[in-house]
């Protein structure tokens, strides 16, 4: 939540939602959307590859019913579930300031600025 409020996000307009897996982000995605209480929803999780094709399905299948519950109900659903094959790079994609890629910033950075342009107009 810090780092939201140092975005110019407010703490009040922030809900946090967790669920047990990759593969419930696009229920709880649509479920925040389809209350038209939120501007925006940022879907943060990770999936690590194992020795399956698993992975694959479900990296494929999630990104896919995230992108259609935009679609459906109109409310940005930034997308922050990273793909990583080690816990090490898990840690680096997701962690803090030193992260080279920091992909949770970048899906609430987009959303806040999706926010901002839709509440000038």
């Amino acid at each position: 939540t810090a780092s939201w409020e140092r975005a110019g996000g407010r703490r009040g307009d922030l809900t946090v939602l967790r669920v047990p897996g990759a593969f419930e982000l696009p229920v709880a995605a649509k479920r925040l959307a389809e209350t038209r209480r939120y501007d925006a929803v940022i879907a943060l999780g990770c999936i690590i590859r194992g020795e399956t094709p698993h992975f694959d399905i479900i990296a494929g299948e999630t990104a896919a019913a995230l992108r259609q519950t935009a679609n459906e109900t109109l409310v940005p659903v930034g997308f922050g579930l990273l793909t990583c094959d080690t816990m090490e790079q898990a840690a680096a994609r997701a962690g803090g300031r030193q992260a080279p890629v920091r992909a949770p910033r970048r899906a609430r950075a987009r959303c806040l600025r999706w926010r901002n342009s839709r509440r000038r107009r």
